[in-house]
């Protein structure tokens, strides 16, 4: 079986966390960054292909309580849907890239 091929879902900025403490803030974001960036790494180097959201994503996340589930810190239906859209114009791509 080769290598799966498919945009990993991003990770929102954990800056946009609505109740996560100030005190936290800083340190999840950087471990949320690093993560994204492991997680991109190692997509590659499997032959896969990065889906890149950007800053928009995070903003629609920090702009719209209602994108968090009821734990505030994970995305709710609504906030799933925006990453699904993120990740559409990238799957074109992704499938190409499998079909060479």
């Amino acid at each position: 079986m080769g290598p799966a091929t498919a945009p990993p879902p991003p990770v929102p900025g954990r800056r946009a966390g609505p109740d996560l403490p100030g005190a936290y803030r800083q340190l999840v974001s950087a471990a949320s960054a690093h993560y994204a960036r492991a997680q991109a790494e190692a997509a590659v180097r499997a032959g896969g292909v990065v889906a890149a959201a950007g800053p928009e994503l995070a903003a629609r996340f920090a702009a719209d309580p209602a994108l968090f589930s009821a734990d505030r810190f994970h995305p709710s239906a609504a906030g799933y849907a925006v990453i699904a859209d993120a990740l559409a114009p990238h799957v074109p791509a992704a499938a190409a890239h499998l079909a060479a």
